[in-house]
């Protein structure tokens, strides 16, 4: 059965909120330059700009509706941005009130003009009255301000001007020489101008007005989604209380049912060089950050500003279940046990250090000649063992992955060091629940900003405190936070690690680098002198093996992460080293050198997870493929250009991030050039796309846990000791080459076909 999709109309759902540096805009529906310096004569404090909207007019004589509807209409055009529209009202007596609303057709032309005043009202009643109605609407209202000047058509036309201000003279000017509104200077005009009195009604209700740029709600996921919730399960009071532990929930109050209608404001903050949208204005929390370099791949509104989205009722309601379930999956009492007793034991079986025949042969590229080359749907990924016990995914996803990861027992799950993932509150605290490691990253709007990264990590500790959990528990949660440094200047590094270590108790450190640099090495050297034993030290992306060993000789290093550098949007995912990685990976996992360091993969995985847990890899550290499209990231989406929701996604040594650097006054020069351009940019401009599927990050851990415990379940282990040991006794290849070929014919038997 198909899945049925409940798709609902955007509507309005929420509002942006602007920082203290926002300049303040009002939006203006003309492109004349005449009218809009008028305005910005008459409205000093805002900047006003114009906008081109030809929209249809309603074909009526009521002034007054045919303005509402044009606001209504301008605001829809403008992608929900609240426009101010004029309508002017021209009525001369002698003309039974006429042309009345449709001025501008009546007198576009001089000679129409010239014929009004010197034949049509020929012994008629030259009386007239001009009329201004301006309009703006904020999504729930229409505020309409008027302003009428009387006065008279002048025998001829006077002064060269727009409209019908060559004819119009003004009531109430004295003395003997009367002017038309064409003959007067600019400020003689404003005194008798009915646009000056209806922006004076305007600034009276000034504060009235709920103007701002407009969020809008996503369509409702698919049917079948929501009929997964199951609250009545999952309504224990701490899972409950863990699901609303959201910036993204703020003000919504836990209830069992997991509705919350509430959205919270968006702030939008603007530096030199970036925009960043945030759920709460005093959080760390990175936020969504956009650059011009982003803008590119966004769609626009009109003036340039991006469409924002938020998740609907339906959406959150989903996300939060999802967090209350993982919260009892992960604080289940047979678990917590399971870590603190693997804890005490530290009986990790060491890295088997086994050689594979397929590796070797595909790393020489000479793999048509191998013997593992899979001809036949039987000889996809690898050959199905009898089991000597029965092993259940069940327990494999919920008791198995946890391994050795530095220190301490940890889930082979980790989160790395990008900052539109791990630089969320939310996804941390959800990340270090999930007994992963997570890595608050060191670059983007945190470079050379220690005082933001400490503060993030003290709201992270005050949400996990604020929970039902006991004091063990939480200091086991605690020590998986973990913080990114440089290695430029490894004194330098030395002072951020003392800060955050003693303001925060934080004691999990990587040393990130994408270069091949020796200061790695003297980083962590200097490291583990000052602090010892008290700190967890990892090293990576790791640049080769020679560094590698040096890393664990010199400053015993607890681990090393390979992959690419920069970031999975970065240009070393094509210029060899993502085809390296593999090879380097291969040389440590069997050199005894490194049975006893962490080995971590950073990037460009996909799901080859069982491969790699067989290879030796003691973790994986995720990026977007965990955050992707979450309420953890804020719940905030912007659309692309084709139509996409989702989020700007950047590497670390990405055109955009170091654009966004270059708002710290310390490193601009390190990241524009003369001209204002980035200098040796790596990456390219990326964007995430919102997973149906998927509303909390919950989602993706328990997929992707999923996948590693097949391994498990299928080579009939328990957990990541036993399947050392079985790998240790085992005399045959678990590898295999898998041809296109095999592929396509396992998908076609999966799918039914």
């Amino acid at each position: 059965m198909p899945r049925t999709y409940a798709e609902t109309q955007p509507r309005i759902v929420n509002k942006i909120q602007g920082s203290a540096t926002r300049t303040e805009v009002l939006y203006i529906a003309t492109t004349n330059q005449d009218k809009l310096r008028e305005f910005q004569r008459l409205i000093p404090h805002k900047r006003i700009e114009g906008v081109k909207l030809g929209v249809d007019e309603a074909q009526t004589l009521d002034h007054h509706e045919v303005v509402i509807k044009k606001a209504k209409l301008a605001f829809e055009k403008y992608g929900f941005n609240p426009i101010l529209v004029e309508d002017t009202s021209f009525e001369i007596a002698g003309l039974n009130n006429r042309p009345g609303p449709f001025a501008d057709f009546f007198i576009s032309e001089p000679e129409m003009r010239r014929d009004i005043a010197t034949r049509w009202l020929k012994d008629k009643d030259r009386r007239a009255s001009a009329k201004v109605k301006l309009a703006i609407y904020d999504g729930t209202d229409v505020f309409v301000f008027e302003g009428i000047t009387d006065g008279e058509i002048a025998p001829e036309p006077k002064g060269n001007s727009f409209g019908f201000d060559d004819i119009f003279i003004p009531d109430g000017q004295k003395g003997k020489s009367k002017l038309t509104f064409a003959q007067m200077a600019p400020h003689m005009k404003d005194k008798y101008s009915m646009r000056r009195k209806a922006v004076e009604e305007y600034l009276k209700r000034e504060k009235e007005l709920k103007l701002g740029r407009y969020i809008l709600e996503l369509p409702e996921p698919f049917e079948s989604e929501l009929l997964r919730v199951r609250p009545e399960h999952i309504n224990k009071r701490a899972a409950v209380k863990f699901a609303y532990t959201l910036e993204a929930t703020n003000g919504n109050k836990p209830n069992a049912n997991f509705y919350a209608p509430q959205f919270t404001p968006v702030f939008e903050e603007k530096s030199i060089y970036y925009d960043r949208l945030m759920i709460d204005a005093k959080s760390a929390s990175i936020g969504v950050v956009v650059t011009d370099i982003d803008k590119s791949k966004l769609s626009l509104k009109k003036n340039g500003d991006y469409i924002v989205w938020q998740m609907g009722p339906e959406r959150r309601q989903l996300a939060l279940a999802q967090r209350a379930e993982y919260f009892l999956s992960n604080t289940d009492p047979k678990l917590i046990k399971i870590i603190q007793e693997m804890e005490k034991n530290k009986n990790y079986p060491k890295r088997v250090a086994k050689r594979s025949a397929t590796l070797e042969t595909l790393l020489r590229i000479d793999y048509k000649d191998t013997p593992f080359y899979a001809r036949a749907i039987r000889e996809v990924g690898y050959k199905k063992l009898a089991a000597q016990k029965e092993v259940s995914r069940r327990h494999s996803i919920q008791y198995g992955l946890i391994n050795k990861i530095g220190k301490y027992p940890r889930m082979m799950l980790g989160i790395g060091s990008m900052p539109a993932c791990s630089c969320h509150r939310d996804v941390i605290i959800t990340g270090i629940m999930g007994h992963m490691a997570v890595f608050i990253a060191r670059n983007n709007i945190y470079a050379g900003n220690t005082p933001l990264r400490i503060k993030l990590i003290k709201q992270v500790i005050k949400a996990l405190d604020e929970q039902e959990l006991k004091t063990d528990v939480k200091k086991l949660f605690k020590r998986n936070i973990g913080a990114a440094i440089g290695s430029a200047n490894p004194k330098k590094e030395l002072e951020i690690v003392k800060k955050i270590y003693n303001e925060t108790g934080v004691s999990l450190y990587r040393i990130y680098g994408i270069n091949s640099d020796p200061r790695v090495i003297e980083t962590a050297v200097l490291l583990r002198k000052t602090f010892g034993d008290k700190i967890e030290i990892f090293a990576g992306q790791l640049v080769d093996k020679e560094q590698g060993v040096a890393l664990i000789e010199k400053a015993g290093v607890d681990g090393l992460v390979f992959g690419h550098g920069g970031g999975r949007q970065c240009t070393s995912a094509t210029n060899g080293m993502a085809l390296s990685s593999l090879e380097e990976i291969y040389s440590v996992v069997t050199d005894e050198r490194f049975n006893s360091t962490t080995l971590l993969h950073e990037g460009g995985i996909g799901k080859a997870l069982g491969g790699l847990m067989v290879l030796g890899i003691d973790g994986i550290l995720y990026n977007q493929q965990l955050t992707r499209g979450t309420i953890e990231t804020g719940g905030i989406f912007l659309q692309n250009k084709k139509g996409e929701f989702g989020q700007p996604y950047n590497g670390s040594a990405s055109a955009p991030t170091m654009v966004i650097e270059a708002a710290n006054p310390s490193l601009t020069d390190k990241m524009l050039n003369y001209s204002g351009r980035t200098k040796v940019p790596e990456g390219k401009k990326g964007f995430t796309v919102y997973a149906e599927k998927a509303n909390s990050m919950a989602f993706w851990v328990e997929e992707f846990k999923h996948q590693m415990a097949r391994t498990l379940a299928d080579l009939g282990v328990l957990n990541v000791t036993e399947l050392r040991e079985f790998i240790a006794g085992y005399d045959k290849e678990l590898l295999r080459i898998v041809t296109p070929e095999a592929q396509q014919l396992s998908q076609a038997w999966g799918a039914g076909k």
